[in-house]
């Protein structure tokens, strides 16, 4: 039973990551112009902290939402 629970939450999560991996690859190379060098990799920088900011504002604005109708999320250990 305990399989065929762990091949379910992989069957969820996988096409979920997957997009999620779609998305930073899109997102990091957004506003890149050729081979320039350090201006590349400062915009790469710069797409990438903003990607983690908006990941995370994302992440706490559901958490919030989920204790404000009532839903407490507990730590499995």
């Amino acid at each position: 039973m305990s399989i065929s629970y762990g091949v379910k939450e992989v069957l969820i999560l996988a096409p979920i990551m997957g997009l999620l991996l779609v998305g930073v690859a899109i997102a990091l190379q957004s506003g890149l112009q050729g081979e320039g060098g350090q201006q590349v990799k400062r915009c790469l920088a710069s797409n990438f902290s903003q990607l983690l900011l908006r990941l995370a504002g994302y992440g706490i604005a559901l958490l919030a939402m989920q204790r404000f109708i009532g839903v407490r999320m507990e730590l499995p250990w």
